[in-house]
């Protein structure tokens, strides 16, 4: 799947997955490499929350993820609340909003498009959830990065 998205890495967004797949493999080896007192689901619980952050783009389906690795909902959620201060949904969120300030910096792709491609059900609530963890709307922000340009009366309305 790494490879794959090499050949295709300037297509918005493929470069964000390469960075999570790096990132997975890479907090993967380092939990083989833990000593004896890291706990099998401490081991599991990373996985989910790695395969969680690689598959932004894909709409991450924690259900399946949670029965892929044989265990019920309600052990899952307590060993989640073990090792993250979190709820997975937050989780995926701040990975969500994460990816969106790199496309609003690194592409020039309207904010309906970045929702979309985030799997925001449309594009206010994704404004909506952008500012309520980075305290700036998209468009501020997308602003905010290039100095020279001034917003518009109508903008900042």
């Amino acid at each position: 799947r790494l490879f794959l998205l090499m050949d295709s890495s300037r297509v918005p967004g493929n470069a964000d997955q390469i960075d999570f797949i790096s990132l997975e493999i890479l907090r993967l080896t380092l939990l083989c490499r833990r000593d004896e007192t890291t706990s099998p689901e401490e081991i599991l619980i990373h996985r989910i929350a790695s395969a969680l952050a690689v598959r932004i783009l894909e709409k991450p389906d924690l259900d399946s993820l949670i029965r892929k690795h044989n265990l019920s909902r309600r052990t899952f959620f307590r060993y989640w609340k073990r090792y993250y201060d979190v709820s997975p949904w937050d989780f995926v969120m701040k990975k969500r909003i994460e990816t969106a300030t790199r496309l609003l910096q690194e592409t020039e792709m309207r904010i309906c498009e970045i929702a979309d491609t985030l799997h925001f059900v449309d594009s206010s609530y994704f404004c909506r959830q952008f500012k309520r963890m980075t305290g700036q709307s998209p468009n501020e922000f997308r602003h905010s990065l290039r100095p020279g340009q001034e917003v518009s009366p109508l903008q900042k309305k």
